[in-house]
């Protein structure tokens, strides 16, 4: 007979979805005359694999580390993840989703001179190439379906390889488990999908267009960048609504020129072209936290952060293209950065905190919960908190 209980591990914080588990064990049963007690507790973190759940996101173009860049929270690519000068992936703050996990289907790289830190779990799908003297893993490293090299490296947890450790490598680890045929696949998930009109379905009724008609929103329309930006420039103290630029060409949006740039609620701008956005802005303390939904909408966007883009906690960005997203100078992102190909060049800082809403977007294979145990341990029997029936 047994008998388990589970409960919050961490009442004092939403954001955390961790939960002790606590289970008596009776042999043969609670009324045998040699009754045996036993006694364990386990903790298990359910891992919500749904929406937007990932810092950083690349789909089948990869991602490219570009000097300096520090994110909290996880990172999953469907292609190869090549890492340069200065790379750090930390467990989330303040409580939020992601351990500090890097998960690519394809290989990792990390070239020599990487100074690379990674506080979490690596999941490799098919090598794992790292030439960096000294690189540090605080969790498990997992090549799927291939071998690893590495050069003076340290994994505080374990290596399991489906191939083997190189000759010539040089690794401190907690374990080490070779030519495994047991490791499961890494999952390939798509890009999630977006659809303009999921916005009018949900908010309906007539649209602006190009500010001639006689609706002002939520929804608007733009045939231009230059449309587009007379709007802002005018509402720029109490930006709002749902807007769609189908102009094809490059636009840079400039929020931290001439005057201040203050969001009063949830705000999205989809575009068919090329943006670069600059700057920092401000939300309505009132209606924080405020989401700022940023889509290219098409194969060929591109999505650059420009110099000094900023935010906060109350202040979350979805970066998002259906081509490429990445940092050109000193970005710092509280939200979530997704794109088919990731370019950053330099210092990009991310912070995963979940939208507010995510509109428009469909999301595929990777809804799924996965329950994820730490170590389990007996302890010593105690009371029940309830009487047997």
């Amino acid at each position: 007979q047994y008998w388990t209980e589970v409960s919050d591990a961490t009442p004092a914080n939403p954001n955390d979805h961790r939960y002790f588990v606590e289970s008596w064990g009776w042999a043969r049963d609670t009324s045998s005359r040699q009754i045996s007690t036993r006694k364990v507790e386990q903790e298990v973190e359910i891992i919500i694999k749904r929406g937007f759940v990932y810092a950083l996101f690349a789909s089948s173009g990869g991602v490219s580390a570009g000097n300096q860049k520090t994110i909290y929270g996880d990172i999953y690519s469907a292609a190869d993840v090549t890492i340069n000068n200065h790379t750090e992936l930390w467990a989330n703050d303040a409580g939020f989703q992601g351990d500090g996990d890097l998960t690519t289907a394809g290989q990792l790289w990390i070239p020599s001179g990487s100074n690379l830190t990674i506080e979490g779990d690596v999941l490799a799908g098919t090598h794992l190439q790292d030439d960096n003297p000294g690189s540090s893993y605080g969790g498990d490293v997992t090549v799927a379906a291939g071998s690893a090299f590495f050069n003076k490296a340290t994994v505080a947890g374990k290596v399991s390889l489906f191939g083997t450790v190189l000759p010539g490598s040089d690794l401190t680890a907690g374990s080490l488990g070779e030519n495994l045929v047991t490791l499961d696949p890494v999952t390939v998930d798509p890009l999630p999908d977006f659809d303009w009109t999921r916005i009018t379905a949900v908010h309906g009724g007539p649209h602006s267009i190009d500010g001639t008609t006689a609706a002002t929103g939520p929804v608007f329309v733009w045939s231009t960048w230059g449309n587009f930006d007379a709007w802002f420039k005018a509402n720029r103290s109490d930006l709002f609504g749902w807007h769609y630029v189908t102009d094809s060409g490059s636009h840079t949006w400039r929020l931290a020129v001439g005057g201040g740039t203050t969001f009063g609620d949830d705000f999205m701008l989809v575009y068919d072209g090329q943006l670069t956005v600059d700057g920092s802005s401000n939300i309505d303390p009132a209606s924080a936290p405020v989401t700022v939904t940023i889509v290219g909408n098409t194969t060929t966007s591109d999505l650059q952060f420009g110099k000094n883009l900023s935010s906060n906690d109350d202040h979350r960005w979805v970066m998002y293209s259906k081509g490429s997203v990445g940092a050109k100078n000193l970005a710092t992102i509280y939200g979530v950065v997704y794109g088919e190909t990731d370019n950053s060049v330099n210092h990009l800082e991310v912070h995963f905190r979940p939208p507010n809403n995510d509109i428009g977007f469909i999301f595929g294979s990777e809804r799924r919960v996965v329950a994820r145990p730490f170590v389990w341990r007996e302890v010593p029997d105690d009371p029940l908190p309830c009487v047997l029936p």
